[in-house]
Order: C-alpha cells, then sequence, then structure tokens
C-alpha cells in the first residue's frame, strides 16, 4: 500500500481570464478609461439565448478599464458565478461581448 503525502483536492476555480483589445470604427485604440461590458456565453454556435451573462459596470460601479486599448477581466468573478455552466459540451460555447451598447459581437 501506498500514500501521496501532501496530496489535497481542491474545488475548481469557476471564473475565466479574458483579455482583449479595444479599438473605434477605425480601428485605432480607445482612450484610457472605463468602459460597460457585458459578456454572454450561448450553447449553440448562432442564435439561441444566453446560458449565462456578466455585466462587470452596473450601477454604482466602475466599467472595465482599458489601458491603451487593452483589458483584462475575470468572468465569473463579479456578479455572475459559472457554476451553472455546462462546459462539457460537444458543440462550442461561443463567448460575446458587447461595449458601451455598441452592439454585441461574437468574441470568438
Amino acid at each position: 500500500m501506498w500514500s501521496v503525502p501532501g496530496l489535497t483536492l481542491s474545488a475548481p476555480n469557476w471564473e475565466i481570464n479574458y483579455q482583449g483589445k479595444l479599438t473605434d470604427n477605425t480601428g485605432a485604440l480607445v482612450a484610457n478609461g472605463n468602459y460597460d461590458m457585458e459578456f454572454k456565453l450561448y450553447t449553440v454556435p448562432t442564435g439561441g439565448s444566453a446560458n449565462w451573462t456578466e455585466t462587470p459596470c452596473k450601477s454604482g460601479t466602475t466599467g472595465t478599464g482599458a489601458m491603451i486599448g487593452l483589458f483584462s477581466v475575470m468572468l465569473g468573478s463579479k456578479f455572475t458565478a459559472l457554476t451553472g455552466v455546462n462546459f462539457n459540451q460537444t458543440s462550442t460555447a461561443p463567448l460575446n461581448v458587447n461595449i458601451v451598447a455598441d452592439g454585441e459581437t461574437d468574441a470568438t
């Protein structure tokens, strides 16, 4: 019989680190500042409805910060946990992003 000293089991981290670059309609980097961003995960590649949504900027909070157009967020860490999302699917779950009400776009 054998054992593994110091082996401990821990719960999974239900967060996703997502990084991106914000540009305007001409392709230039946006100014430094906070931007309202909404993230959605879908169960089907096109159409359907979101099975998870997180809006890092809500009333009384600041938006997601962008420095030289670059941003980084931990999805699932602020308002909506990812524990209800089934990541064990045969099809891809697209991540869509809506920035400052410019309209939702596929981030994949």
